[in-house]
C-alpha cells in the first residue's frame, strides 16, 4: 500500500477544517445557502494555504446529496467521487501545462455538456490561471462572462497581476492570506498527535517558520523531519534535518551583538556555516528576533501580539535587552535590517553578514553607535539634577589650561537672578560628568555652536551644517533634551536648530585661551638664559609649539 504523505491525508474536506480563511469560506457557504453562487470566481493567495482545497469543498457542495446547512456531508456518492478525484462533474487542470488556445477551446466545448448524472452543477478547477496565454485567455472571456446553465468556473492562483482586467472584472474574487505561525503551529501539534510522534513544541515553531505562511509546506516538512528523526523531534534535530538555524543560536547572535563581544560573535558565525546554514533563512531569522524584541519592550505585558509570542520567550527577550532603552533596541533592529539588505545584495552574502554583524557588534562595545546605553527611559521620565558642583573638583581642560597660564577662565556660574539659561555652564557640566553614556563627539559638538535662549520657545541652537545634522539626529536630540531636563526639571524644554557660520562660540572661547597661554608660556621661554643662548648660537631663530 502506497504512502500517503501529511499533506493530502490531512487535506480539508469540509469548510469548517479550513484554517485561517473564514472571510472566504463564510461568503461561499452563505451564497450556497442564498443560492446565490456566482458562475466565476477568483481564488488568489500565496501557494499552501487552501486555494484547491476550498475549489475542491465548494464542488463537493454543491453537489452533495445531503448538505448540513451548506456544508458536504462527506458521505454520499458525490462528495466520495469528489473526494478521490473521480467524478466526471468535476474537471481540474493545470494552467501551466494546459495553457495554449487550443486546450482553452477544447475545455470551452465541454460547457456544452450537461451535468453528470445525479450531480446538479459542473465545476472547472483550473489551477494557476495567471499561466494561461494572453490568446487563452481571450478565449476564456465569453465562457467567463455568459457561461452556460449549470456551470462553475473556479480560477486559482498565486498572481493575481498576471491575470488581465477583462478576466478579472468577469470574476467574483476572494484573497486568501498566508497563515500565521500560530494556526500553522495548531494544525502541526494536531497533526504529530494524530501520528503518535512525539515532539518539542519548538521544533514545530520552527518548522511554521520556515514554511512562511504556506501549511501546505509545513506539513510537507513535518514529513520530512518525521522520516529523519529516529525518536522524539527536538529543535536541535529540526535545525540538522533542515538545515537552518535554531533559536539558542540567534539568542547567541543577538546576545553577543549586544555586548558587544566580536569573539563569540564570530566562534557562532563559524558554528553556523560549518553546519550548512542557510544564509537567507538567518537572516529572516535574526530579523524576526529583533522584531520580538523590539515587541517585548515596547508593548504592555498583556498585549494581543505578546500573547501570540508567548509569555515565556517574551520574558527570555526581556531579560536580554535589559540593558537596552526602547530607542537603543530599535536602532539596533534597524541596522540589523540595513545591514542584511546589503547582505543579500552581496557577491559573497556570508561574509557581508560577518562584516555588517562585526561592524555593528564593534560599535556597541565602543559607544559609537548608540549614546543612551545608561540612559534609562526610567531617566528620561525621571531625571536626576546634574551634578555641576564636580565642577570644582575636576576642572575641563580648558580651565585648567586657562589657570595654568595665569589667565582668567571662561566665567560658567549662572547669571544671579538670570531668567535665561547659561549653556557654557550646561556644557561644562556635562563634561564634568561620569556618565559614561554621553559620546566625545557629542560633547565636542556642544562647544562648536552658538545658542540662544528663547525662552518660552526654548533653545535656538546654530553651527556649521555637520555638527547641526548630528545634533539633529533623533538619539542625540532626545539626549540632548534629556540633560537639559535633568539640569532643570521645572521648564519645558524644547530645541530648533539653524545652519549658519558662528563666533564667539565655547570652542573660540577655548581657543583663545590656548593661543594666549601659548603666547604667555612662549615669553617665559625667551626670557630663559638657556632659550637666549640658543637664539644666539642660531640666529632668527623661532619657539615653534607641536
Amino acid at each position: 500500500m502506497s504512502y500517503l504523505v501529511l499533506a493530502r491525508k490531512y487535506r480539508p474536506q469540509n469548510f469548517s477544517a479550513v484554517i485561517g480563511q473564514e472571510s472566504v469560506t463564510k461568503i461561499l457557504l452563505n451564497s450556497i445557502r442564498r443560492r446565490k453562487v456566482a458562475h466565476a470566481i477568483l481564488l488568489a493567495g500565496p501557494r499552501g494555504v487552501g486555494k484547491t482545497s476550498i475549489a475542491r469543498i465548494f464542488a463537493k457542495a454543491l453537489n452533495c446529496a445531503q448538505p448540513n446547512n451548506a456544508e458536504p456531508c462527506l458521505k454520499c456518492q458525490n462528495c466520495v467521487e469528489i473526494s478521490e478525484n473521480r467524478s466526471l462533474a468535476v474537471l481540474e487542470i493545470d494552467g501551466a501545462s494546459h495553457n495554449s488556445v487550443d486546450d482553452i477551446r477544447q475545455l470551452t466545448e465541454s460547457f456544452k455538456t450537461l451535468p453528470a448524472p445525479g450531480y446538479k452543477e459542473k465545476v472547472y478547477i483550473i489551477d494557476e490561471v495567471h499561466m494561461l496565454s494572453v490568446q487563452a485567455f481571450n478565449a476564456l472571456l465569453k465562457s467567463l462572462e455568459e457561461p452556460p446553465p449549470n456551470t462553475i468556473l473556479i480560477l486559482a492562483t498565486t498572481d493575481p497581476q498576471k491575470i488581465p482586467e477583462t478576466v478579472l472584472s468577469r470574476c467574483q474574487r476572494h484573497d486568501l492570506r498566508a497563515l500565521t505561525t500560530i494556526e500553522i503551529i495548531s494544525q502541526l501539534k494536531q497533526i504529530v498527535f494524530s501520528e503518535g510522534v512525539k515532539c518539542e513544541d519548538e521544533a514545530l515553531a520552527m518548522i511554521a517558520r520556515v514554511a512562511d505562511g504556506s501549511l501546505r509546506d509545513a506539513e510537507s516538512l513535518l514529513d520530512r523531519v518525521i522520516g529523519y528523526a529516529d525518536g522524539e523531534l527536538k529543535a536541535e534535530l529540526v535545525a540538522e534535518a533542515l538545515g537552518i538555524v535554531g533559536a539558542e543560536a540567534v539568542r547567541a547572535i543577538s546576545r553577543a551583538v549586544i555586548a558587544g563581544d566580536d569573539i563569540s560573535l564570530l566562534q557562532t558565525l563559524d558554528s553556523l556555516w560549518s553546519a550548512g546554514t542557510d544564509e537567507i533563512y538567518f537572516l529572516k531569522e535574526l530579523a524576526r528576533f529583533w522584531h520580538e524584541l523590539v515587541l517585548a519592550k515596547s508593548l504592555p505585558a498583556d498585549s494581543r501580539i505578546l500573547g501570540e509570542i508567548g509569555s515565556e520567550n517574551v520574558d527570555s527577550l526581556r531579560d536580554l535587552a535589559k540593558d537596552l532603552s526602547l530607542p537603543e533596541t530599535n536602532r539596533l533592529f534597524a541596522a540589523l535590517l540595513d545591514g542584511g539588505d546589503m547582505a543579500i545584495r552581496s557577491s559573497n552574502i556570508r561574509y557581508a553578514i560577518e562584516a555588517f554583524l562585526l561592524r555593528i557588534t564593534l560599535a556597541r562595545r565602543s559607544d559609537l553607535l548608540l549614546v543612551d546605553k545608561d540612559l534609562s527611559d526610567k531617566q528620561v521620565n525621571n531625571p536626576q539634577p546634574l551634578n555641576f558642583e564636580r565642577l570644582s573638583e575636576k576642572k575641563t581642560a580648558q580651565i585648567e589650561r586657562a589657570a595654568n597660564a595665569n589667565l582668567k577662565p571662561v566665567d560658567l556660574t549662572p547669571a544671579k537672578n538670570s531668567p535665561l539659561f547659561n549653556w557654557a555652564y550646561f556644557v561644562a557640566g556635562i563634561f564634568a560628568s561620569a556618565d559614561k553614556s554621553l559620546l566625545p563627539f557629542m560633547k565636542e559638538c556642544l562647544k562648536h555652536v552658538l545658542v540662544e535662549d528663547q525662552a518660552e520657545r526654548g533653545l535656538k541652537i546654530k553651527g556649521p551644517k555637520q555638527v547641526i545634522e548630528y545634533l539633529k539626529r533623533g538619539d542625540i536630540k532626545e539626549q540632548l533634551l534629556a540633560l537639559l531636563v535633568a539640569s532643570d526639571p521645572s521648564r519645558r524644554w524644547s530645541l530648533s536648530f539653524e545652519v549658519g557660520s558662528v563666533a564667539g562660540t565655547i570652542n573660540d572661547l577655548e581657543a583663545k585661551q590656548v593661543e594666549l597661554a601659548m603666547q604667555s608660556k612662549k615669553k617665559e621661554l625667551e626670557s630663559d638664559p638657556a632659550i637666549k643662548s640658543l637664539k644666539e648660537i642660531f640666529p632668527g631663530s623661532e619657539i615653534v609649539f607641536e
